[in-house]
C-alpha cells in the first residue's frame, strides 16, 4: 500500500500535527493505563504476600506457642 499523499493544503492547516499529537497523546493514555494496572496487580500482589505470610506466622505460633526470648 502506497504512503498517504502529504498534501500542502494540509499541512498548512496543520493538520498532520494534529494527527500526529493526537497519536502521542493515545499512546501516553495507554501507557499511563497498562502502568497503573501494573501498579495495581503488585499492589494486590503485596498484600496477598503479607497476609500469607502473617498467616503461616499465626500458625507457627499455634504449633509451637511464643518465642521465648
Amino acid at each position: 500500500m502506497p504512503p498517504d499523499p502529504f498534501i500542502i493544503s494540509e499541512a498548512a492547516k496543520g493538520t498532520y500535527i494534529k494527527e500526529r499529537d493526537r497519536r502521542v497523546l493515545e499512546d501516553n493514555r495507554r501507557q499511563i493505563a497498562e502502568a497503573e494496572q501494573r501498579q495495581r496487580e503488585r499492589e494486590e500482589r503485596e498484600r496477598t504476600e503479607i497476609e500469607a505470610a502473617k498467616e503461616r506466622d499465626r500458625q507457627a505460633y499455634r504449633e509451637r506457642g511464643w518465642p521465648s526470648g
